[in-house]
């Protein structure tokens, strides 16, 4: 009998590790850490409360503690937020991934996602107090662009980082902060919409409404962005003799 054709048969590749990926996957994993985040931030911010006493004259010391405070608060609070955010994003991405794999990706999640909630938080503080020559829309949106960009990079940082490769890294980190550039556009014109007499000027919101939105609005456009750029283990084919 003639032999018959080599056929192909579809192989995983096993240089790279798995990863569940998938924008609506993603998208859900930043839902539910946006939502963690907002119910941890709830129950313990502000963290520095700083009262004076001295009637209604407030000194320049107490000016520049009342900063200091609030600074705290800000690169703590968004610390936390990127932290939990992309712990979230880092478990939901290594779904179908050993143990290990996981344990690694939630680590590398809560590292980088507070490394750019940090920097995210001290950026904005900065642009908050700044004399920008901006107006007062601009310079509000500067500021959310400039934290929750850094957050998305974080959070990218750490959901890429258990791929072991550079350009996905760096990918995945682009991806993370054109979620969160995008997130701070549509926060605007949502609380606008849904809640127009709440105000968007504060750069860590005190109403739990707006921290709500925010938070998950955040996770899911950065979830959602990461879903698009992470697939699935690659596949190659391999040819095998049939049977004689």
């Amino acid at each position: 009998m003639e032999p018959s054709p080599p056929s192909a048969s579809v192989v995983p590749d096993q240089s790279l590790p798995e990863r569940a990926s998938g924008p609506l996957r993603m998208a859900a994993a930043g839902l539910a850490g946006g939502s963690a985040a907002w119910l941890l931030l709830q129950c313990y911010r502000p963290i520095w409360n700083y009262v004076h006493t001295t009637g209604f004259a407030v000194s320049d010391a107490q000016k520049a503690q009342i900063q200091r405070f609030d600074w705290l608060n800000h690169v703590v609070a968004f610390a936390i937020a990127g932290a939990v955010l992309a712990c979230c994003c880092a478990l939901g991405a290594s779904l179908r991934g050993s143990w290990k794999l996981r344990i690694c990706g939630a680590v590398a999640g809560l590292l980088a996602g507070a490394a750019g909630g940090f920097l995210g938080g001290w950026a904005g503080h900065l642009i908050d107090h700044s004399f920008l020559p901006l107006a007062d829309m601009a310079k509000t949106m500067a500021k959310h662009a400039v934290v929750w960009a850094s957050v998305g990079a974080g959070v990218g940082c750490g959901v890429a980082i258990p791929l072991l490769r550079f350009w996905p890294v760096v990918q995945a980190m682009v991806t993370g902060a054109v979620g969160g550039l995008a997130a701070a556009i549509c926060y605007e014109s949502l609380l606008g919409v849904f809640f127009p007499l709440e105000s968007t000027d504060i750069l860590f919101p005190t109403q739990p409404a707006n921290r709500l939105v925010l938070f998950c609005l955040n996770g899911v456009l950065i979830g959602g962005f990461l879903g698009l750029v992470l697939t699935p283990r690659a596949a190659r084919p391999q040819s095998h003799a049939g049977a004689r």
